[in-house]
């Protein structure tokens, strides 16, 4: 059998309970029309039919490695796909999207154009049709990593990153995506396109959009090491800092909400001492991004209802909040 040459991108796909949309996944991934692609599957101890299918695929196609293994969450998943990638360039889809079959080679293509370290592209949300504003889900690159930049543009699902830039800052996704936003930060370039090839499936349960109070502490663990690391530096980003600020109080308002809906009080005591520690209201990132997201009623509750009252907040949660976890 002739020996693939290495892998320009190697796409790491983590997997639990996906038989539904797995296929479809899989097939987006086979027809990609960049051929040099290597494709690690992380199984992450499904009990459905996902690993016959994966196994299925791996001996129809050569390009496909199948890695079994224990409950990890979905950043064990992808950290073992990395382990498992030879590829010059890593990317990451969840298994319940699609990819359009050029998304490989587009952005391959554009990293060695511009010599980057990360290249993405537009997505859209499937199959229900989902009220947003585009520019929010997507930010080109225009030569600056600010707080507007970032915001919502740290998902890895739309990207491919240089495997050498894993390798030199050591990162791993551990329990949250907050380690793109290092990576981001840290990369020696960055290039986009508008083109839109990253299909995110909507309006169900998936690895991805599950959550836990755990998943939102680790996430504010996170973000704090990545704010004292910024903070730091010999020329600390100001700007950069109070978007930290805002994704700290991003994260406890979501575990309020989560600990109310769990009828936690405890929890949600805990966590509520920690929301002024941030700037809260004055903060510019809380006003611009809250009311853009929610609008000004939900944001007004979320910024001054939540953080204060365990039982008002109880009475509103429901028709205020809950629905828009994300």
């Amino acid at each position: 059998m002739r020996k693939m040459k290495r892998p320009k991108i190697s796409v790491c796909v983590p997997v639990y309970n996906a038989e539904k949309y797995l296929g479809e996944c899989l097939e987006s991934l086979v027809r990609q029309t960049l051929k040099e692609i290597e494709i690690v599957c992380v199984d992450d101890g499904s009990s459905d039919g996902s690993p016959k299918i994966l196994d299925s695929y791996a001996k129809k196609y050569r390009n496909i490695k199948v890695i079994h293994q224990k409950n990890a969450g979905l950043g064990g998943a992808r950290d073992a796909g990395i382990e498992n990638a030879s590829g010059e360039y890593i990317g990451f889809v969840d298994a319940d999207d699609v990819v359009d079959e050029k998304m490989y080679e587009v952005l391959y293509n554009l990293a060695i154009a511009h010599s980057t370290e990360i290249a993405y592209c537009n997505l859209d949300l499937f199959p229900e049709p989902v009220r947003t504003k585009k520019r929010i889900w997507f930010n080109p690159y225009v030569g600056k990593v600010d707080g507007d930049f970032l915001y919502r543009n740290t998902q890895p699902t739309n990207k491919i990153f240089s495997r050498e830039l894993f390798g030199r800052l050591g990162a791993r996704f551990g329990r949250n995506d907050s380690v793109c936003i290092t990576l981001m930060i840290e990369a020696n370039g960055l290039c986009s396109t508008d083109e839109v090839l990253y299909h995110y499936r909507v309006g169900h349960a998936s690895m991805s959009n599950a959550f836990k109070i755990d998943d939102f502490a680790d996430t504010v663990k996170s973000i704090s090491e990545i704010r004292e690391y910024v903070r730091n530096k010999k020329e600390a980003d100001a700007d950069l800092m109070e978007y930290f600020d805002f994704l700290m109080i991003d994260a406890v308002i979501k575990i309020l909400a989560v600990a109310i809906v769990n009828n936690d009080k405890s929890v949600y005591v805990e966590f509520r001492k920690q929301f002024g520690n941030y700037g809260g209201r004055c903060n510019k990132y809380c006003k611009k991004m809250f009311v853009m997201d929610y609008g000004r009623l939900k944001s007004f509750a979320m910024m001054n209802i939540l953080p204060k009252s365990y039982y008002l907040s109880k009475l509103l949660i429901d028709i205020v909040l809950r629905k828009k976890l994300r």
